[in-house]
Order: structure tokens, then sequence, then C-alpha cells
């Protein structure tokens, strides 16, 4: 989505490891959370969807789907398409997040 540290649309990714740049907050702003130094934002084009992982129903049950269909999808897995870390200057610091 939108963020007020860069113009255009961005992707909040939590990394697997202590690669990334910040928590998913930026100048004071919460975009997600997750740990320390997990964090990156990156422009779509460079993010592939890798799977989807949908919850599994228990039964076939017509309860069990209709509860599956509302249930909200689980968060997809995107992977970013370089190895180069992305690099963002807030435009009020000139600081790269």
């Amino acid at each position: 989505g939108t963020v007020s540290f860069q113009p255009g649309t961005w992707v909040g990714i939590e990394l697997d490891s202590a690669e990334g740049k910040n928590d998913g907050e930026v100048q004071g702003t919460r975009y997600f959370t997750c740990p320390p130094n997990y964090g990156v934002f990156v422009k779509p084009v460079h993010c592939t969807l890798i799977s989807e992982e949908a919850p599994q129903a228990e039964t076939a049950s017509p309860t069990t789907q209709r509860k599956t269909a509302t249930t909200p999808a689980a968060t997809p897995k995107l992977a970013a398409t370089s190895k180069a870390r992305p690099s963002v200057k807030t435009p009020a610091t000139g600081k790269t997040e």
C-alpha cells in the first residue's frame, strides 16, 4: 500500500532472518509488526507470490465449509525477486530505511 516515507505503492515483508531494516515501523508509523531487523519494504514489481496457505477444513460438512469460506485467508508468502536488499531514503532526513 501507500506509505508516508516514499511515494508510490510498497509491500512490507517480514524476512526469515534478521537481515532487514525495521520492525514494520518507519518514522513512527506502524505498517506491520515483526521482530526488529526482520522487516523491509519493497516495490511490488520486486515481489513474487510463492504460495498462499489456505486454512484446511476439518471435515467436508456444510458447516465447516461455510466456516472455512468466511475465514480470512492466511497471509500470502512473498519472495523478493532480487537478492539485493532494498533501501529507501526518507525525504525528510535523507536517512536510508
